[in-house]
C-alpha cells in the first residue's frame, strides 16, 4: 500500500497559557486533542488517528497567528479495519521503514506558517509537515470556531 494523499484535520483543544497585548498562547490539551489522517491508494482508502504529544497556537485574540505541533507516531491507529490481526498487520506496515520509521522518527511536526481566512469561520492552513526527518510544505482547510468561554475571556 502506498498513501498517495494524506489529509489531516485535527481535533484541538486548547487552554490558554500565557498572553501578552501582542498575543496569546494556547496550550493544546493533549487528553482530548488528536490528528485524523486517510491514506488513499488505487483499490481504497484507510483511516486513523494519531495523538497530538504537545502543540501550541498563537492568537492576537481574533486571528491565529502561528502555532506548531508535535505527533506522537508511536500512536497511530487505524479506524476502519474491523479485523484485528488485519488492522495490526497495516499498522506494523504503517510504523515500518516502509512508511513513517516509527522507531527512528517517533515524532512528526506541523509548523504553521500562514493562516488566511476564507470566510464564514473556515481557513486556509500553510505550514511545513517534518516526517522521518524530512520537511515539506502542506496546505490544507480548516474550521476554526472559538469556544464561548474563550469569546466572554479575550
Amino acid at each position: 500500500m502506498k498513501i498517495s494523499h494524506v489529509a489531516l484535520t485535527a481535533a484541538l483543544a486548547f487552554s490558554a497559557l500565557a498572553f501578552t497585548a501582542a498575543s496569546i498562547t494556547f496550550n493544546v490539551d493533549k487528553t482530548k486533542s488528536k490528528v485524523t489522517w486517510i491514506g488513499r491508494k488505487v483499490t481504497g482508502e484507510h483511516t486513523g488517528t494519531v495523538n497530538i504529544a504537545d502543540g501550541k497556537l498563537t492568537s492576537d485574540g481574533k486571528n491565529i497567528l502561528g502555532g506548531s505541533f508535535d505527533m506522537d507516531m508511536t500512536t497511530i491507529t487505524c479506524t476502519d479495519l474491523t479485523d484485528a490481526e488485519y488492522n495490526a498487520k497495516l499498522i506494523g506496515h504503517l510504523k515500518s521503514d516502509d512508511f513513517f520509521s516509527v522507531d527512528k522518527f517517533p515524532k512528526s511536526t506541523l509548523a504553521i506558517t500562514k493562516v488566511t481566512s476564507t470566510g464564514n469561520g473556515t481557513y486556509k492552513i500553510n505550514g511545513n509537515l517534518t516526517i522521518k526527518g524530512i520537511t515539506q510544505p502542506i496546505e490544507f482547510p480548516a474550521t476554526i470556531t472559538v469556544a464561548a468561554t474563550l469569546k466572554n475571556k479575550y
